[in-house]
């Protein structure tokens, strides 16, 4: 698609895929979502109604944003309905990442529904080097909908459910009414939970949009993958563009899919072939669509639509920018003037586009969505306003920071409100550059190896992915009985989620006795004091207690004993201490 305004023939029926002028839907006094009949009072409909208008601001981004709703809703809907979640949560997947498959967030949650791995693996998903079910819009659904049921077994209560999504199980029990467990009928109030007044303003912005046109020119297809296959010969064999393919197919981080599992393939297909590959291939995920008599199937080029660059950032409109990009280009896109252009982005006349940077289409805010943002390895102030979405002027006035200050790497900042005056500056020492090769060790119990000296960003694997972060010594751990991952990562000061990265391994799998684990020190990290024998584990968005006994090995009840805890309400960002 290089243009809004494109009629597209399907079947007996001409669809216009013209940018959406209409006016913001107004909110109304009630709304229904799955069983509860919602009852908003005039003030939270009138918070609301500023984010329904502000989705609606931009004709070019809103027909952005609904050309991919139109194309993957009918995925989502599917899965919801088989999965016996209210079809009203579809909404969620726009709130949560603009349906963009690789979105990640600066907590690292990632793909379509922002997961991070953890939580991924205990849904189901499969999280490794070969393969990241979080980027796939089917599975990652699946995902979403059954951890969504499972919090609504406690509370018989799906608004209820829907904030568990962002703040935990935890979370939520201690903030929700108990009186309402159960109920038909729920008041929103202004004092309602932002999240999920931020979800019901996405809910009446589309629910009178969506399934209206397709999208302009692709439907999505699903293929059984052979074990092995390459996604290029699959590309070939249906005369697909293979950069499409590897597009949609991004949860795939390597060109074959693995010899073992069974994998559903996206196809993106071209209307006017859609005939013949659903006869190749079985029915198309749109399934009652009509769609033309065109046997001929035309190799499909990458669409010249500018829809996947389109992202939204702390509630702003905004692009990535691409190889050649220049501040003209990109302030036409938007439909600014480039003196806009570059106001907006704090840019300087001459100033380059960067491929990948984020840039906006509307004013900066003066705080973030998040609370903290830790300063990366070579990351200037400017590069975190613009990740964001916050004022330079402004993300140094919260963090007290002069301008002629240097900040050093590592440091904590805060981008959501304004440090105290004497308040000490943290510093997170993991934020560290990787080495880019690293030389080999044996297999012993404590042999460690130097790393190089040459570095790029943290987390980036070699072929072998043999990575070692800059300053840290490289341990070979062998595994011993009634070890699991959460223990050793405490022996070694390090995350749970940086062991299973280092051993492409998942967190639902029993580990075996004499196993060899690749850990990376960092000798000058000190532990956490513990009040005593044992170590700690930093609660997770979606935790529960069942879920840290099953990646401590640790029983509920030990764990509720070590913490003097009454009931089984936890908190993200809690330590909870864990005797080993």
């Amino acid at each position: 698609m290089s243009t809004w305004g494109r009629f597209i023939s399907i079947g007996f029926f001409i669809l216009s895929s013209h940018l959406v002028q209409a006016q913001a839907p107004r909110v109304p006094s009630d709304l229904r979502f799955g069983d509860i009949t919602l009852d908003l009072d005039n003030k939270v409909r009138e918070e609301i109604q500023v984010d329904v208008d502000r989705l609606y601001r931009s004709p070019t981004y809103f027909q952005s944003l609904l050309d991919r709703v139109n194309l993957y809703f009918p995925i989502i809907e599917g899965v919801l309905k088989q999965e016996n979640v209210p079809d009203e949560f579809k909404y969620l997947v726009i709130q949560e990442s603009a349906l963009i498959s690789d979105a990640v967030s600066v907590s690292n949650a990632v793909g379509f529904w922002q997961f991070k791995m953890a939580s991924a693996q205990e849904v189901g998903m499969r999280v490794d080097r070969q393969i990241d079910e979080r980027a796939h819009i089917e599975r990652a659904s699946r995902g979403a909908a059954k951890y969504l049921k499972r919090n609504n077994q406690t509370f018989d209560n799906w608004i209820y459910a829907l904030l568990s999504y962002n703040v935990g199980l935890g979370g939520a029990l201690s903030i929700v009414d108990k009186k309402y467990y159960g109920a038909r009928k729920l008041p929103i109030t202004s004092k309602t939970h932002w999240y999920v007044k931020k979800f019901l303003a996405h809910q009446v912005a589309f629910a009178g949009k969506t399934g209206l046109a397709r999208h302009p020119e692709l439907a999505l297809f699903n293929l059984k993958g052979s074990p092995g296959i390459a996604l290029e010969k699959i590309a070939a064999e249906y005369s697909l563009d293979t950069k499409l393919v590897r597009d949609y197919n991004k949860w795939l981080k390597t060109e074959k899919l693995p010899q073992e599992g069974s994998f559903d393939v996206i196809l993106p297909v071209a209307h006017q072939n859609e005939r013949a590959i659903a006869q190749l291939t079985g029915k198309s995920y749109l399934e009652n669509t009509r769609i033309p008599v065109n046997q001929e199937i035309r190799t499909v080029t990458q669409p010249t639509s500018n829809t996947a660059r389109y992202q939204v950032r702390n509630e702003l409109e905004a692009v990535l920018g691409q190889r050649n990009d220049t501040q003209k280009e990109l302030a036409k896109l938007g439909g600014i003037s480039k003196r806009k252009f570059r106001r907006y982005n704090e840019l300087l006349k001459k100033e380059e586009i960067r491929p990948g940077q984020i840039y906006y289409y509307e004013k900066k805010a003066k705080k973030a969505e998040q609370e903290f943002h830790v300063l990366r390895v070579g990351q200037s102030l400017w590069e975190v306003s613009q990740e964001h979405g916050i004022r330079l002027d402004q993300l140094m006035r919260l963090n007290r920071i002069e301008s002629d200050e240097r900040v050093r790497d590592g440091r904590k900042l805060h981008i959501r409100k304004r440090i105290k005056k004497k308040q000490q500056i943290e510093y997170n020492r993991n934020t560290t550059r990787l080495a880019n090769n690293a030389t080999n060790s044996t297999t012993t119990n404590s042999e460690t190896s130097k790393p190089s000296s040459s570095s790029a960003e943290r987390y980036v694997p070699t072929a072998q992915g043999n990575v070692i972060p800059n300053g840290h010594t490289k341990v070979n751990y062998t595994v011993r009985r009634g070890d699991n991952y959460f223990n050793i990562a405490a022996k070694h000061s390090v995350s749970m989620d940086d062991v299973l990265v280092w051993n492409d391994a998942n967190a639902s799998q029993a580990l075996k006795e004499g196993a060899v684990l690749v850990i990376y020190v960092d000798p000058n990290r000190k532990q956490l004091p513990p009040a005593g024998p044992g170590s700690y584990y930093e609660v997770q968005p979606g935790d529960t207690l069942s879920a840290i006994s099953r990646k401590t090995g640790a029983s509920v009840a030990n764990i509720k004993d070590w913490n003097s805890l009454k009931d089984d309400i936890i908190h993200p960002g809690q330590k909870l201490r864990i005797k080993l």
